[in-house]
């Protein structure tokens, strides 16, 4: 696409990651929000996760300024995940050793911005189309400024996140939980410290593969999971439907986080169902479609999917009105 070319119909799913969805005929398998699967050409994707000028706003006349970054970003992040598939493919260990620090940015880079240009998460947050907007070219600037940085500004900055942190849990009391969760994912999603909390103070990274194709693709670019009490948890980041980036918190206890996943996911028996559970979440509480696995194709989603419905889903989301975190719950 030439750079000053218009995209009239703008995707919040890019077309590299669905076209790793394709069955071999050239079809991909869509479920909404009832459960309902739809096969559909590859090229009609377009239908569910595109809208026109989406990156546009009364400021830009069009110009598809932000269309454009966003495109440069899925260049770098298609051609760093094909080599990673390939080299999963050749029995090669990735993991935070022999991905550069810059890879790690790139990625966390990706998946923040797949989070707030999606047009279905717009629908639950308290903030207008051109701060959204603002934002995502904010996090876009704010990787290219990382990669230049030396080691002495990230330190300086790491700095400066550890005595925010330390202040926001020195009047946790006194401002209440709900202003406190606010101000701390503040700090965290700022453009400034995002790839700095991350990277240097919140991950490790693995690169791992499982059995079988039953992966779906994440609208909102990770998901994540824990045990039922929430104090071991890890993020999925699916890069094929079997091929995923393991973001592992360094605050977690690292063999009970392991054997969750390995029970949970890698088990023979449960395995399937827990994949299909994660999109289901994502799809109640969130998206209107999702992209699953061709591995699916046979399965009785419609039934499955009902079951699911009994189950109510809490999420907490940030309410810059209020400043405070809202809860959000999502019943049958």
């Amino acid at each position: 696409m030439k750079e000053k070319q218009i995209t009239k119909n703008q995707h919040f799913i890019p077309n590299f990651l669905i076209k790793r969805w394709k069955t071999s005929d050239d079809y991909i398998l869509i479920v909404n929000d009832k459960g309902e699967k739809i096969k559909t050409k590859f090229i009609n994707n377009i239908n569910y996760f595109s809208k026109e000028f989406l990156y546009e706003n009364s400021f830009s006349s069009k110009t598809n300024n932000l269309e454009n970054k966003l495109r440069k970003i899925e260049e770098k992040y298609a051609n760093l995940t094909a080599k990673i598939n390939e080299n999963v493919t050749k029995n090669k260990k990735m993991n935070q050793q022999n991905l550069h620090i810059n890879d790690l940015a790139l990625i966390e880079t990706f998946v923040k911005l797949q989070m707030f240009r999606n047009h279905d998460y717009w629908n639950i947050l308290n903030q207008s189309k051109d701060e959204i907007l603002e934002y995502l070219n904010e996090i876009i600037d704010s990787y290219y400024s990382y990669t230049k940085m030396g080691n002495l500004e990230k330190e300086k900055l790491n700095d400066k996140i550890k005595f925010k942190r330390d202040q926001l849990e020195l009047n946790k009391a006194k401002i209440g939980f709900d202003r406190y969760e606010y101000e701390m994912h503040s700090l965290y999603n700022s453009p400034k410290y995002f790839l700095i909390h991350s990277i240097h103070l919140s991950y490790y990274y693995t690169v791992i593969s499982f059995e079988g194709e039953y992966l779906s693709i994440s609208n909102l670019g990770q998901y994540i999971c824990s045990d039922q009490f929430g104090e071991n948890y890890f993020y999925l980041i699916p890069i094929s439907p079997k091929n995923a980036i393991l973001k592992r918190s360094i605050y977690s206890d690292s063999n009970k986080c392991f054997n969750f996943l390995v029970n949970n996911f890698f088990s023979s028996l449960e395995k399937k169902n827990n994949f299909k559970k994660i999109m289901f979440n994502e799809l109640r509480t969130i998206s209107e479609f999702s992209i699953a696995s061709p591995s699916f194709l046979n399965d009785n989603f419609i039934e499955e999917f009902k079951k699911y419905l009994n189950t109510n889903i809490k999420i907490r989301v940030m309410d810059a009105k209020t400043k405070s975190n809202i809860t959000i719950i999502n019943k049958q």
